[in-house]
């Protein structure tokens, strides 16, 4: 134990000490009749062992308080490194499976959305072709308007995310075509 937290110690035992001191000579103060152990029809040698004996169980019992304390003590400290081991061993097991930093997963997360959107722009242009070999009128043309497409669905969504969650519950809208306006 270094010399601070032995300090630190010592000073609170002093405080305690000295607040069951001023509790005692309370208690004596409230009481009239100091004489309850017969100590003034008591001669030198008898006081002196009354004395001695008082001491003694005060000694005792502050003892005996200080041991609990102790071992109250030494238990949370047990129970705070057993804890740390474990998060050890947590970190140990851990330490094979790479932690993704923040970046790393948002760019993930771009790489998935932006998988997702081609694989929904090949499904539209499947269609597209499908409408288009049965002899009708396509509704979207490939010559590149798919990205003006994505960034009108994206004006779309981003209004619709920072309208406030009461009013997107009432609000019930599909985009059914898109057409350019002349």
């Amino acid at each position: 134990m270094n010399k601070k937290k032995l300090f630190i110690t010592l000073a609170l035992v002093a405080v305690i000490a000295c607040a069951a001191l001023l509790f005692g000579a309370c208690e004596m103060i409230g009481d009239a009749d100091p004489d309850d152990m017969g100590i003034a029809g008591m001669n030198g040698g008898e006081r002196l062992l009354t004395g001695l004996q008082v001491a003694a169980i005060g000694l005792i019992v502050v003892f005996i308080v200080l041991i609990v304390l102790i071992l109250l003590i030494k238990i949370f400290k047990a129970l705070v490194d057993a804890a740390g081991k474990a998060s050890e061993r947590r970190a140990e097991e851990n330490k094979g499976k790479e932690k993704k930093t923040f970046a790393e997963r948002m760019q993930e997360r771009k790489a998935a959305k932006a998988a997702e959107k081609q694989a929904l722009l090949e499904a539209a242009r499947a269609r597209l072709n499908k409408t288009g070999q049965a002899g009708q009128e396509a509704p979207v043309s490939d010559d590149g308007e798919e990205e003006e497409i994505a960034a009108v669905m994206a004006a779309i969504y981003a209004f619709y995310d920072s309208m406030p969650a009461q009013e997107r519950s009432n609000l019930k809208f599909r985009v059914r075509s898109i057409k350019q306006i002349k």
